[in-house]
């Protein structure tokens, strides 16, 4: 979360050809570093704290945040901590979708089936799946990783193939 790790960080995934840089606090600094090489640059929208990272402020000050950022012109996406958030998640997630004009994606503790649904039901460009995988959170045919990932595929199929709800 400091700066000198943050630019070490963006030089990493740089140096190892990665397609998405998720997450970071300061995209004004790491901006200046991707601008050639084809990395997309998805920092966090809002005021992040801690490690595991927890989302701190209102919905409306996470909003205004995400309009600063997405100003940027290297910045290419913006990377929510939803469920590291301790307000109203589904509003959070509709309002920044709803208010940016670049992909947003999720992450932050997206473990079941009902959290996917409503990330799917936001507008949201995607979500990621740290912990979740390794701790085998969603239920699986299969033991391991590969049996989480494969579960995971099965429940977004499910999610999206399932009526949009509104509301």
């Amino acid at each position: 979360m400091d700066e000198e790790s943050e630019i070490q960080s963006a030089k990493a995934a740089m140096t190892l050809n990665v397609d998405y840089l998720l997450s970071g606090t300061r995209p004004e600094l790491v901006a200046s570093l991707v601008r050639n090489p084809p990395l997309k640059h998805c920092p966090f929208a809002g005021e992040i704290e801690g490690h595991p990272s927890i989302l701190i402020g209102s919905v409306d000050s996470i909003s205004r945040h995400e309009e600063e950022i997405s100003a940027i012109d290297e910045v290419d996406g913006l990377d929510l901590l939803a469920y590291r958030f301790s307000g109203d998640e589904p509003e959070l997630m509709r309002r920044v979708c709803e208010a940016s004009s670049k992909p947003v994606i999720m992450a932050g503790s997206i473990d079941n089936r009902e959290r996917i649904e409503v990330v799917y039901q936001s507008g949201s460009s995607g979500f990621t799946v740290g912990t979740a995988a390794f701790t085998g959170a969603i239920p699986s045919e299969k033991p391991g990783l590969l049996g989480q990932v494969s579960a995971i595929s099965k429940t977004c199929l499910a999610v999206q193939q399932s009526p949009r709800r509104t509301g």
